[in-house]
């Protein structure tokens, strides 16, 4: 079966563990084409690749430009998406290819997310990740032998759980929702799969594919700054998907994007900012969490006053019991 396997790359350092995972998939792809914006630090490390895979060079204009340009270049049936960061587990394509071929009505398939760190004491979760939405939709939906299928669109609202590097979609599938949008210098991937799950129904493989590598260096300072990249991001895109496909679901996953937001802030010590984006996630779809955060955030000293009291009422109503 012809798949493409698309990998952009912009001075990685893991590139060649990239490469030799899916080089040694159980299912070999018909090809490999890297779209290069960092010749100088990439090209010494080909050697030993060079003959395995299409090269192409692509002055540098954003991961999304890189992989729009993979995905035209691409000639397989199928088209998978790897960072050059991560790494593919052996069977990764022989799986999704498998349940692809078996679900012809699928647009798409992904698997969980595995997180990928250098260090054995890492604070990172290691373990597979299995939001409670996500939980919850995989008991809503057909399950047979390790895989369920069904729409993800209003899962991808509520969270957004898809690693582009476990994405496999059909080639044909490009022309009805269109590439990905490179005006968009983070969540370009939330973006395309926003569209993708509106229009097809996906495959989920529960068993993790692949392993997605998260940097550590400094990582108390790099964590609050991917907090503050990942929930901006994810409202930017959740924004443009609204102009373009208002409803109810798009207004409320803005709300809790907000929320998240807002408690981000809040963490963060800025309270003017939680105050600000817990009013407009209160004014999309009011919630009891929006609000709390507001009050807590624009009156601290009621709040934990209020904290207290509730706290001690609710140890009374115990011991009464």
């Amino acid at each position: 079966m012809s798949v493409s396997v698309v990998i952009p790359a912009y001075h990685s350092r893991y590139l060649g563990q990239a490469l030799t995972s899916v080089l040694a998939q159980t299912l070999p792809p018909s090809e490999i084409i890297l779209v290069d914006g960092s010749p100088d630090s990439t090209l010494p490390r080909l050697s030993e690749y060079r003959e395995r895979i299409k090269y192409y060079y692509q002055p540098p204009r954003g991961v999304a430009a890189a992989r729009n340009f993979g995905i035209e270049k691409a000639e397989g049936k199928y088209v998978a998406f790897l960072d050059a960061d991560d790494i593919w587990l052996p069977g990764k394509l022989a799986m999704q290819i498998a349940v692809l071929e078996r679900n012809p009505e699928a647009g798409f398939s992904f698997s969980t997310i595995w997180n990928l760190v250098d260090s054995e004491q890492s604070r990172i979760p290691s373990e597979p990740f299995f939001p409670v939405a996500l939980r919850k939709w995989m008991t809503e939906n057909f399950k047979h032998e390790g895989v369920v299928s069904g729409r993800v669109y209003e899962l991808l609202l509520e969270v957004n759980c898809i690693a582009t590097s476990s994405l496999v979609i059909r080639r044909d599938v490009v022309e009805p929702i269109g590439l990905f949008d490179e005006s968009l210098s983070n969540g370009e991937d939330y973006e395309f799969e926003l569209r993708l799950a509106r229009k097809y129904p996906a495959v989920f493989v529960v068993e993790p594919t692949s392993r997605y590598r998260v940097h550590e260096s400094g990582l108390s300072g790099n964590w609050s700054a991917r907090s503050d990249l990942f929930y901006g991001a994810n409202l930017r895109v959740l924004e443009n998907h609204y102009r373009a496909y208002p409803s109810s679901s798009v207004k409320k996953a803005m709300a809790q994007n907000c929320a998240g937001y807002a408690l981000y802030f809040l963490s963060a010590g800025d309270r003017q900012s939680a105050a600000s984006y817990a009013l407009r996630s209160f004014q999309l779809s009011a919630s009891p969490r929006a609000l709390k955060c507001y009050v807590q955030a624009v009156m601290p000293k009621s709040y934990r006053v209020l904290s207290a009291l509730a706290g001690t009422h609710r140890h009374s109503d115990s011991k009464s019991q």
